[in-house]
């Protein structure tokens, strides 16, 4: 049996398939809860399966509240948006690399569509940097981790303002960006199922946001700021490979300049 769960509330124009590009060679399962009017039946991969309205987070609360006996089965939890596009393999390698590296919160670099802080953008040549928090669109959890900030989750509906009071739970070695992982956010900021039914039920994210860093305190004004620039140095582990890579067609070049 996997010892790594994806959990995944779905709607509309999810990319769900992009995760299961490779069903055979998965190191996970997946639960899913689809959040559309019912009834719903399960994706046929689905090794656990709901159908209920509400948010991500109210969602695994939920599940934390009721199915704890499910994710006491595994050892990691990955928490996407259903609009974070990633492949089979890749999935792989991140949960390997959060237990590798002794990773209790993580997420995988931005790659390619919109972001809110250009520090998730992956840096050329790094495994991964030691973040100040990571975002709400696609955290990776060790289950202890997970289980540790439950009680955060009912504090914003919307998710906003989570991310940013998760790392006072944790030391700082053991929050990452996963800069080899390569996500692609596959719509704009503030779009989607979720915004209009915010719009919908009043729900004001930026007020939850205000709220959750009132309750629970989070990082500071300073570290937000250089993050969204991408201007926040972090420790960094870099791939020796690259740099080894950089030196080879150095010398190479070097050489062709002396004959």
């Amino acid at each position: 049996m996997p010892t790594n769960l994806i959990i995944a509330p779905i709607g509309d124009g999810n990319v769900l398939d992009s995760w299961l590009d490779r069903p055979d060679d998965r190191q996970f399962d997946l639960f899913v809860i689809d959040f559309r009017p019912g009834p719903r039946m399960p994706p046929p991969l689905a090794a656990h399966f709901l159908n209920r309205p509400g948010f991500k987070f109210e969602h695994l609360d939920f599940i934390a509240e009721h199915l704890a006996e499910v994710l006491n089965c595994y050892d990691r939890i990955w928490c996407p948006d259903d609009d974070i596009a990633l492949d089979t393999l890749a999935i792989n390698r991140m949960f390997a690399l959060v237990e590798q590296h002794r990773l209790q919160l993580a997420q995988p670099a931005v790659a390619s569509g919109d972001v809110s802080f250009q520090s998730f953008r992956p840096k050329e040549g790094a495994i991964l940097r030691f973040s100040p928090f990571v975002e709400v669109m696609c955290p990776v959890f060790t289950r202890e981790a997970f289980f540790r900030v439950r009680h955060t989750f009912p504090a914003s509906r919307s998710g906003w303002g989570l991310d940013l009071a998760w790392p006072q739970f944790f030391d700082p070695r053991e929050v990452a960006i996963l800069d080899c992982i390569h996500v692609h956010h596959t719509r704009p900021l503030a779009t989607g199922e979720a915004y209009a039914r915010f719009r919908r039920f009043g729900i004001d994210p930026a007020t939850e946001r205000d709220e959750v860093r009132r309750h629970f305190g989070c990082v500071s004004e300073y570290v937000n700021r250089r993050m969204v620039f991408g201007k926040l140095k972090m420790p960094t582990i870099h791939d020796p490979a690259y740099h080894r890579s950089i030196w080879r067609r150095l010398r190479e070049r070097l050489s062709r300049h002396a004959a």
